[in-house]
Order: structure tokens, then C-alpha cells, then sequence
């Protein structure tokens, strides 16, 4: 059985999530669990998801 790691993605543009997270789908060992557009969101997700790894936006 594969461990597929499990991805929050955090971007407050629509279009650069949309871009990611086709890109993380496309890969074998890796799935985006969830996406989220501001620290609320990205706040929930974790606390109800306990993704693996997320990718935040700084700016």
C-alpha cells in the first residue's frame, strides 16, 4: 500500500492554487487534501485534515 502524502495548499490567488495543485495531483506519491485562500481557512483545514505538508504564500 502507498503512503500518499497529503498537501494543504495556501494562496491567495485562485489561478496559482488552481497550477499547484494540478501539478501535486499529476505525481504518484502526493495529494492535495485541501486548498485555502487566507489564514482562517488554511487554520481550519490543518485542524481538521492533518495534512502532511502545506505550502503557503507569504505575500
Amino acid at each position: 500500500m502507498k503512503n500518499i502524502k497529503k498537501i494543504l495548499i495556501v494562496d491567495d490567488h485562485p489561478i496559482v492554487r488552481e497550477g499547484i495543485i494540478q501539478l501535486i495531483n499529476n505525481t504518484q506519491d502526493l495529494s492535495v487534501c485541501a486548498e485555502a485562500e487566507d489564514t482562517g481557512q488554511a487554520l481550519a483545514a490543518v485542524s481538521e485534515l492533518k495534512p502532511d505538508l502545506a505550502i503557503i504564500d507569504l505575500s
